[in-house]
């Protein structure tokens, strides 16, 4: 049958459902629907898919059910891989609400976070939502968590240059390196970059939604992309 070792000195294979048993006053017959072509017929040679010493996964790869089954084939119990990177996703601003409430007249819903969370999640990271007023003492208390527990912080909105845009400012104060404020396109102009020495990256990006959207593809997916390569150092010691 088929699945099983060759007997020695068998060098082909007739499927079992393709061969018929009878037994008819004690003598038995064999009838085999179609004789193989050639020898080697149905046998999955050693080494037919790869050799001893083949690249069998490249470096760089998603494990996804395939791969996983490629090492568990070849006996790889432990595997070297990178973890999942923790993005904090922060909306500010005082207009917005919750998803599920109905909004005011001045008030819009946190569209913006629900999309980072979903994009970054695709992109294979671990994501948590929060959500800030426009007050600066808000932001210094409850961004120096964030910044110690999260790989990266992903903003969205008062980064502009509107009175309520304290973001820069609140960052710099916390510690965290600007390392640029400003780009130069249409939309996502005021995008401001920076990194906690020794800590998380920032992304803070326009809130206008469509530029939330282009600079999340610009500039964060491709950061997550590259941090999650095991060429590239751990993100944070664990």
């Amino acid at each position: 049958m088929t699945g099983a070792v060759l007997p020695p000195g068998t060098d082909t294979v007739v499927r079992y459902e393709d061969v018929t048993f009878q037994e008819v006053d004690g003598q038995r017959t064999v009838t085999i629907q179609g004789l193989p072509e050639r020898a080697g017929h149905n046998v999955h040679a050693r080494a037919a898919d790869r050799h001893q010493g083949d690249l069998l996964v490249p470096a760089g790869t998603r494990l996804g059910p395939a791969e996983i089954a490629v090492a568990a084939t070849i006996g790889a119990a432990t595997v070297l891989v990178t973890r999942l990177a923790r993005l904090a996703i922060v909306s500010t601003g005082d207009e917005l609400v919750d998803v599920a409430e109905q909004p005011l007249p001045h008030q819009i819903r946190r569209s913006n976070a629900a999309m980072l969370q979903a994009a970054a999640q695709a992109a294979g990271a671990t994501t948590e939502a929060f959500h800030f007023i426009d007050d600066q003492d808000v932001l210094r208390q409850g961004l120096p968590q964030l910044l110690r527990e999260f790989d990266a912080v992903v903003l969205s909105g008062g980064v502009s240059k509107g009175q309520a845009d304290f973001l820069p400012g609140v960052l710099r104060e916390l510690g965290v390196e600007q390392i640029f404020h400003e780009v130069e396109q249409r939309p996502g102009k005021p995008f401001w970059f920076g990194q906690q020495p020794g800590g998380a990256v920032v992304f803070a990006l326009p809130g206008n939604p469509v530029s939330t959207f282009v600079n999340y593809y610009r500039y964060v997916q491709p950061w997550l992309r590259a941090c999650q390569s095991p060429e590239m150092p751990p993100l944070l010691p664990q």
